[in-house]
């Protein structure tokens, strides 16, 4: 069986479907095995997100506060 490479997405146009669904599995193979995955990325992305959540709740901090307050107060009064 002759594989042609899968480089792109319209290589699927040129096989047959065994060719195509063979060179595409070879192709995610490769690509998984190479994947090393970014550490430095998901770091970045982690410390970005705990930094927006501690500025949002710095200011929204009191008003969510005193909405829990009313809450708690009705709560308590019934």
């Amino acid at each position: 069986m002759n594989i042609k490479p899968f480089n792109d997405l319209h290589a699927i146009e040129d096989s047959t479907s065994d060719e195509a669904l063979a060179a595409a599995k070879e192709f995610f193979q490769k690509r998984l095995k190479s994947e090393r995955g970014d550490v430095p990325g998901w770091v970045l992305i982690t410390l970005m997100t705990a930094g927006l959540v501690v500025m949002m709740w710095g200011l929204a901090g009191p008003a969510l506060q005193s909405v829990f307050d009313a809450a708690m107060n009705k709560v308590a009064a019934f």
